[in-house]
């Protein structure tokens, strides 16, 4: 059985799981956005193998019949329905102690895992991100990462206004094409924020 975890309409898991329908494979498709429904006990038997439960919205599924795993996590935060709950409520501790079990459990389980918690580290920085990228022989488009208004200008000129532009915090951003009719009077906002651009 495949596992995936994250936001199952998001198109990457939307597209695996249509692929798992195709090849008949079985699988649990958990939604961070069903945290409340959600919950993972993990068990060591006598000879140190790690097992337990998942269970997801009334149905148990034990972790011994999964063999791969796919992971495409959201930040808590962001989610609305964490956002609405208070700073002591249950439900916020609940779902710390379950990313906790899944990243122990992801790690150790020896099962096929896909976006490991440990290799995801690098998207909490997109600047970090394209370095290691590029250090490992992969080409990467011209970039520019800046708070000038008059940098962003130039750059834009000189690639004909043929770019993209993107947060560079780890969260979660939708990348933008660069439209000089209506982006240009916005440049302004980034002496607040830098901006990561690309060819």
């Amino acid at each position: 059985m495949v596992l995936t975890w994250g936001i199952p309409s998001e198109s990457p898991i939307r597209r695996l799981l249509d692929e798992l329908d195709v090849l008949g494979q079985p699988y649990v498709a958990v939604s961070q956005r069903h945290f409340a429904e959600t919950d993972l006990k993990l068990t060591i038997d006598t000879v140190g193998n790690l097992g337990g439960t998942l269970t997801y919205q009334g149905q148990a599924y034990p972790l011994t019949e999964i063999t791969g795993v796919y992971l495409r996590l959201v930040d808590d935060e962001v989610l609305p329905e964490f956002q609405q709950l208070s700073a002591d409520d249950p439900l916020r501790i609940h779902t710390r102690r379950l990313m906790q079990h899944l990243s122990v459990w992801a790690e150790w389980s020896g099962c096929r895992l896909v976006n490991s918690m440990p290799a995801m580290a690098s998207n909490n920085s997109k600047p970090y991100q394209a370095q290691f990228i590029q250090q490992h022989g992969f080409l990467t488009p011209d970039t520019l990462i800046t708070n000038n208004p008059d940098l962003v200008t130039d750059f834009c000129e000189r690639h004909k206004n043929r770019v993209i532009y993107k947060s560079i915090s780890g969260v979660r951003s939708i990348v933008q094409a660069w439209n000089p009719r209506t982006d240009a009077e916005k440049l302004v906002l980034i002496r607040h924020c830098p901006v990561q651009f690309q060819e």
